[in-house]
């Protein structure tokens, strides 16, 4: 608090030793600019004993970790177009590394935020020549569900979309799902309000199956999170639905870029549902299930192999295509939700984190390469420098400073490049979704901690 105080008076208890020196050489007979320069000779190196005196004062690798980014930050603003072009570079490579981590992040990495997402498995089947897909009948989920011995728990749920309207709402038509009873509780979902779909909501056609579930969001867009919404009739589809719960803000439902918005027990599709696909066994369900404690996948798999073999033979007895009896199942690990997304964007989105990969690589030498040739450059201040008694390391520790400076605005510029450029992405990939499937409202989370890290860390190393 008292630097600047205590640097003047340094510099003042400096001066009045050399003036004292001075004045007893001239008083022992030599002339007084000979006087002056062997005093300075016998105080010796002015600058180190400052510096030495500091270092006694307060932290030394403080302060001086202060002097170099001050001088760091003069050099690069002195040269304006070399700082320009070398941040732009470590921008675009660090930029587009994000982005697209973040991409992976959010369609193949990110766990569902339910109660130990590790656990969940889901149930594919591979017609021989097609895409693995996870669609199985009401017959199939109730034999899977009652002759099982791996899952503690399975589930089922079928997207659809809803025409709501009702007192206080504005007709439209939103994103919702058919769930079975077990749904929320196996998964784990706590309500923010009320409650959520149980068991006890799961029987076709009564009268109690006609309750609905709102997610958060809607919650809010459309009730302004009033809790009178509990007990408050919507109309699904002209059907009364009552409200008796709010699943929480995190909960985005199962399937990336599906995001619910109602949802209803797979009991009240007959009563909403004209003609019924439940009754008419069109319905297809998604199926996930929770392993049993100390159940391992490949146990799962076994266990579920024998099962299907029950789906092939009904399905058989009124179909006779000869490639049914090639017809599996698979067990996958679901932690990060249903795959189907997975399935598809997988590899060009590993082959795309590779090229951009590349992308940081050339950025990264094209940037060491400036550095080096500047370094060529200041040649004669880092002599001067010397001379002045400066030290190796902390002529090393300053360039290494004014190379950390560049990364971190880099990393900070490529951040925000990234969250922009991750979302035009999704745009344009959603824009032509009807050939490659991408959801046009997929949420995209941009990741920059330990990812731009590790890349500002390597930029400053080099």
């Amino acid at each position: 608090m008292r630097r600047k105080r205590m640097l003047e008076n340094l510099d003042q208890d400096i001066e009045d030793h050399i003036a004292r020196e001075t004045q007893d050489n001239i008083e022992r007979g030599m002339p007084p600019e000979e006087a002056r320069y062997a005093a300075l000779r016998k105080f010796g190196n002015i600058t180190r004993v400052k510096e030495d005196t500091r270092e006694i004062w307060s932290l030394g690798w403080l302060e001086q970790l202060i002097q170099d980014v001050r001088y760091g930050l003069r050099m690069l603003r002195r040269s304006p177009g070399f700082t320009a072009v070398a941040v732009l570079t470590l921008a675009l490579g660090i930029g587009a590394n994000t982005a697209i981590f973040s991409l992976i992040n959010t369609v193949m990495l990110r766990l569902l935020p339910v109660r130990e997402p590790e656990q969940l498995v889901e149930l594919l089947t591979r017609y021989p020549g097609e895409p693995r897909a996870n669609c199985c009948s009401w017959k199939s989920y109730e034999h899977f569900r009652d002759q099982n011995h791996v899952f503690s728990g399975l589930i089922g749920a079928d997207d659809s979309r809803f025409h709501v309207h009702g007192e206080g709402l504005e007709p439209e038509t939103v994103e919702g799902e058919y769930v079975v009873g077990d749904f929320f509780p196996v998964l784990g979902v706590k309500p923010v309000i009320g409650r959520l779909i149980g068991p006890e909501d799961d029987h076709i056609g009564a009268a109690g199956s006609a309750v609905a579930v709102v997610s958060w969001s809607y919650w809010k867009s459309r009730f302004n999170l009033d809790p009178a919404i509990l007990g408050k009739r919507i109309l699904v589809e002209d059907v009364p639905m009552t409200v008796i719960g709010v699943t929480p803000s995190e909960f985005f439902g199962l399937q990336l870029g599906f995001r619910p918005d109602i949802w209803v027990p797979v009991a009240a599709e007959p009563m909403i549902g004209h003609p019924s696909r439940l009754t008419s066994g069109r319905m297809g369900l998604k199926l996930m299930g929770r392993l049993r404690p100390g159940v391992s996948i490949e146990q799962a798999r076994a266990e579920m192999a024998v099962l299907f073999q029950w789906t092939v033979a009904e399905i058989t007895k009124t179909n006779q295509d000869p490639l049914l009896r090639q017809w599996k199942i698979e067990v996958e690990p679901a932690g990060a939700g249903f795959s189907r997304l997975r399935d598809q964007f997988e590899k060009p989105l590993l082959v795309l984190m590779a090229v951009v990969g590349l992308l940081l690589l050339i950025a990264c030498t094209n940037v060491a390469s400036m550095l080096l040739a500047r370094g060529a450059a200041r040649q004669h201040e880092m002599a001067v420098r010397v001379s002045l008694g400066a030290g190796r390391f902390r002529l090393v520790r300053q360039v290494l400073t004014e190379s950390l400076l560049l990364s971190v605005a880099g990393s900070l510029l490529g951040v925000f490049l990234a969250y922009f450029g991750a979302n035009a992405l999704v745009r344009i990939m959603a824009s032509g979704r009807q050939i490659v499937g991408l959801p046009p409202h997929l949420e995209i989370h941009v990741r920059p901690d330990v990812h731009v890290l590790l890349f500002a860390a390597g930029v400053a190393l080099l």
